[in-house]
């Protein structure tokens, strides 16, 4: 009888430091398999290794700058950018924490929309920054929403998204706003494309932007704000409220002589 042997190597996932599984079998070593486990037990403690220095130098950059700046960069405009300079808001199809679909961007289309992100649900307090005064401020009109995205970014996090997202759930608790709200976990082009389209620099702080009802970002702002900058935001929102301006129609004076 063949001599039974015992390998044990650990998958990458969010539990790869604590759960392993065991391979005994004969079959592995007559046919090669051995080498294989092994080669295969290498690959994954240097992507482990990998995995933890992406996280360790992701997250000594965020924390010195945000003990910095708290994570801002600059103030928001003071204006909304013209449309040819705007981006439209990434495609996104989720469900809610109220277990509804959310699909974007048609859920923004025919409204003026503030959709605050953070990653994780760190970025909670400031986001509350800005949603709560534009909640208040237009809570009377339905050409107005709000939404609220969550973004696990990090691999090593992805398995972990059902007990953020119920946390986050306990904390949000409104059922209005939970239809509204969201915890996804892109893959990294998705994660990349929304990093930019939203300018998020940052993974500690929270953004706010402005959506027009094409479903484009016409206002950003990031960090914790100023009472001027909830005034621009406020400002903004109005404008883009506003019915857009039509040509003036005009007769052009007869040509001399005619």
């Amino acid at each position: 009888q063949a001599a039974r042997t015992s390998v044990l190597w650990q998958p990458r996932t969010a539990s790869a430091l604590r759960i392993q599984y065991r391979y005994e079998s004969a079959w592995f070593k007559l046919f090669g398999g051995k080498e294989r486990v092994e080669k295969r037990k290498k690959d994954l403690e240097r992507q482990r290794a990998e995995m933890k220095e992406e996280l360790r130098s992701s997250f000594s950059k965020d924390f010195s700058e945000y003990r910095f700046n708290k994570g801002k960069r600059s103030e928001a405009p003071a204006f909304v950018c013209h449309t040819r300079d705007s981006v439209a808001v990434p495609a996104i199809q989720t469900t809610s924490l109220a277990n509804t679909p959310l699909v974007f961007p048609d859920m923004l289309q025919g409204k003026v929309s503030l959709v605050v992100v953070g990653l994780r649900g760190i970025g909670q307090q400031v986001m509350a920054q800005y949603r709560e005064p534009f909640e208040q401020h237009f809570a009377a009109n339905p050409a107005c929403q709000v939404f609220e995205l969550s973004i696990i970014e990090q691999f090593v996090f992805k398995p972990l998204r059902f007990i953020f997202a119920g946390d986050l759930a306990k904390r949000i608790a409104d059922p209005s706003r939970l239809a509204r709200a969201a915890m996804i976990a892109p893959d990294a082009a998705q994660i990349t494309d929304i990093r930019n389209r939203f300018r998020i620099t940052n993974a500690l702080t929270g953004y706010a932007a402005l959506v027009d009802r094409d479903a484009r970002i016409r206002w950003l702002a990031h960090g914790e704000p100023s009472a001027a900058e909830i005034d621009r935001m406020l400002e903004c929102t109005q404008v883009l409220l506003a019915p857009p301006r039509q040509p003036t129609a005009f007769a052009l004076p007869p040509m001399p002589g005619s």
